[in-house]
């Protein structure tokens, strides 16, 4: 049972009641557990939530946000044909379309500048977990790094010099965080047993510091703070039982958490000072896929939530 929060939600969540609009920025995007749901933005601007248009006929996969907030990375198939990548303009409903490498993809993540978008692939022949740079451009391509496992997280650093990418190892029973060099293909840390969070922007505090937690399916664990340019980590005092599950992003230095039934909150990397962000209907879950962290909102400076 989550405990009472002073101040109720900043938003309520009726996925029946939203509507299709442009807007300037989104600040973070959420996925529902219904069927051929397309997700939704909060509006960095004028708040309250905005569904993403449905394509008929397409099953839509809604995965990141650009950095600014202005774009959504959505994965997109119809029948049995190869998955397309396509970045979709919230203001103007512009799309470019960008080639999938291996046909699908369970993690995407666009570079801080917008520029290339990070993919990763699996080889389930030998287990061999890829990740794979396409310029959003002109589309070339270039296998960046190549590692064990199946990749279940993504995200780049905000300076864009790293990409962490984590892999579950031994059968689903462990997983292994790599920190690459984007610049060489090069591995700059390796984090075993640990994880990062689950969101593309958000699994970084700073240029240098990665969140990590460890890959534990009965407790959740501590966080640790990870500094890869002078391989220092930071450990956190365990967080309360209540607050220990649901971690996605970080977002103005405070944890974005999910949880069924309850909607979102926003707790510091303690546990302590927790707000409710997002309420939904009994019965309901959201969760989120990504936050924006450069679509400024004076809704989440950090004195708020």
């Amino acid at each position: 049972m989550l405990p009472v929060v002073d101040g109720g939600p900043l938003w309520d969540f009726d996925l029946e009641s939203t509507v299709v609009r442009s807007v300037e920025r989104g600040l973070v995007l959420v996925r529902t557990d219904r069927e051929g749901d397309t997700g939704a933005v909060l509006d960095a601007a004028r708040g309250g939530l905005v569904r993403l248009p449905a394509r008929p006929g397409w099953t839509v996969w809604p995965m990141a946000l650009s950095w600014g907030g202005d774009l959504v990375v959505t994965q997109m198939s119809r029948g049995g044909s190869r998955g397309v990548m396509v970045l979709y303009s919230l203001a103007t409903a512009a799309q470019r379309t960008c080639a999938v490498p291996g046909g699908w993809t369970h993690n995407a993540a666009l570079s801080p500048n917008g520029r290339m978008l990070a993919t990763t692939d699996l080889e389930s022949d030998c287990g061999a977990a890829g990740v794979t740079l396409t310029d959003v451009d002109d589309g070339t391509q270039r296998q960046l790094w190549t590692g064990q496992g199946a990749p279940t997280a993504l995200g780049w650093s905000p300076d864009g010099r790293h990409l962490a990418v984590s892999c579950e190892v031994d059968d689903g029973f462990s997983c292994d965080t790599t920190v690459i060099d984007v610049a060489t293909g090069a591995a700059a840390a390796q984090f075993p047993g640990f994880v990062v969070l689950s969101s593309p922007n958000g699994c970084w505090i700073e240029k240098g510091a990665v969140v990590l937690l460890p890959f534990d399916d009965d407790s959740p664990g501590n966080f640790a703070v990870a500094d890869v340019d002078h391989g220092s980590v930071r450990q956190y005092a365990p967080r309360p039982p209540e607050w220990a599950g649901g971690c996605h992003a970080i977002i103005g230095g405070r944890l974005i958490q999910s949880f069924w039934d309850k909607g979102l909150y926003s707790t510091a990397l303690d546990g302590s000072n927790p707000r409710q962000l997002l309420s939904v209907a009994a019965g309901r879950a959201v969760t989120v896929a990504d936050v924006a962290p450069n679509a400024s909102s004076t809704r989440f400076e950090s004195d708020q939530v």
